[in-house]
């Protein structure tokens, strides 16, 4: 669950403030990213299920909102992920994101709280996460190709 509570809010800089784990939910969409790129898409999405089953199980409000927010956001990052990243795996994964991380922030505020005052703190937080894990992106790129793995899905001429 991702705290709400007013104590447990990170500040990102003047009045910017969310919840503190975006920065955890930030990474999550990277991680998915990732995941697909070893398991394909099949794998994925069972994957992309389970959490959103166990986020909702617990039977709450903000459960309910995480769970909802997490399958809505986390397939859409499949849907624009899994195209792009046969030209360009960074780029496959920052779009991807982007469109994760505003979808996820919209839809887990909504219903969780009624309200989007946290809106630019969820986006940002989660942005920086997407920002830092690009140089381990690009790390698994190399590493991949230098041991000539060709990604789930991928065609091997077309990498």
């Amino acid at each position: 669950l991702i705290p709400v509570l007013p104590g447990e809010l990170t500040p990102f800089r003047n009045s910017i403030y969310a919840p503190s784990g975006v920065l955890a939910i930030g990474v999550g969409f990277t991680l998915r990213d990732l995941v697909q790129r070893r398991t394909g898409v099949k794998i994925t999405v069972l994957a992309i299920l389970a959490g959103a089953l166990l986020s909702a199980a617990l039977d709450t409000s903000l459960a309910l909102a995480s769970g909802l927010a997490f399958l809505l956001a986390e397939m859409l990052d499949l849907l624009v992920y899994t195209p792009l990243q046969h030209c360009n795996l960074v780029g496959a994964v920052v779009a991807s994101n982007i469109v994760g991380v505003v979808v996820d922030s919209i839809i887990f505020l909504t219903i969780a709280s009624g309200s989007l005052a946290l809106l630019e703190g969820q986006i940002i937080g989660k942005a920086w996460m997407t920002l830092a894990a690009i140089p381990v992106v690009y790390g698994i790129r190399d590493l991949d190709r230098k041991r000539g793995l060709v990604p789930s899905g991928v065609d091997p001429l077309v990498r």
